[in-house]
C-alpha cells in the first residue's frame, strides 16, 4: 500500500519545509491542507460553521482572553469544523504527503504515518512565523497562541507516540532525519 504521511503543527513551525523535503526524498506528491478552509467556507456561512473561518491560532478569541485553555479549546473547535474536509482528502487519496495545521492526529494514528513539526526555539519560531506576516497586535497574539497550541500538540504527540521533528536543525539535518523516519 502506498505511504500516507500526515505532517501537522502550528503556523510557522516548518510544516511546508518538512513536507517539501519529504516530497523530494520519497517522490510522493505534497498536498497542502490550506485549501480545505476555502472548500469549507464555500459550503457554509460563517454563522453555520464559524470555526471554518478561523485559523488554529485565531479561534481562542471566541472563548475569552488569550491563555492556554482558550488556545486549546480554539484548536479543538477548528479541528472539529475541519474534520469532514480532512477526512475526504485522507480517505480518497493514497501515496501522498499531507501537511495541515488543523489535523487531529487521533483520527489517523492507525491509518497513516504522522509527524508533528515543531519549532521549540521561540526566536526561530518568531522569525519563521513573521516571515510572511506583518507584525501587528493581532498577529502577535496569533503567534503567542501558536506557542501555547504547540505546547499542547507536543504533549499530545508524546502521549500517542507520534514522531516529533523539531525544526531547529539545518535543512540538511532535517532532511536526513525525515528521510530516516519515513523509509
Amino acid at each position: 500500500m502506498p505511504k500516507q504521511i500526515l505532517i501537522y503543527g502550528v503556523p510557522g513551525a516548518g510544516k511546508t519545509t518538512a513536507g517539501t523535503l519529504v516530497e523530494s526524498q520519497l517522490q510522493l506528491p505534497l498536498i497542502s491542507g490550506d485549501y480545505l478552509r476555502e472548500v469549507a467556507q464555500g459550503e457554509h456561512t460563517k454563522e453555520e460553521a464559524p470555526f471554518a473561518y478561523y485559523g488554529t491560532c485565531q479561534a481562542w478569541a471566541n472563548f475569552g482572553e488569550l491563555n492556554k485553555e482558550h488556545a486549546v479549546i480554539g484548536l479543538k473547535a477548528v479541528r472539529d469544523a475541519m474534520r469532514p474536509y480532512v477526512s475526504k482528502v485522507i480517505t480518497f487519496q493514497t501515496g501522498y504527503i499531507f501537511e495541515v495545521a488543523f489535523l487531529d492526529p487521533n483520527d489517523y494514528r492507525s491509518k497513516a504515518t504522522l509527524c508533528l513539526v515543531t519549532t521549540r526555539s521561540k526566536e526561530k519560531h518568531r522569525e519563521q512565523f513573521f516571515r510572511n506576516r506583518k507584525v501587528t497586535e493581532e498577529t502577535t497574539s496569533e503567534f503567542m497562541a501558536a506557542r501555547l497550541v504547540q505546547e499542547y500538540l507536543i504533549n499530545e504527540a508524546q502521549q500517542n507516540h507520534i514522531l516529533i521533528i523539531d525544526n531547529v536543525a539545518t535543512e540538511q539535518v532535517l532532511s536526513q532525519n525525515l528521510s530516516i523516519s519515513f523509509r
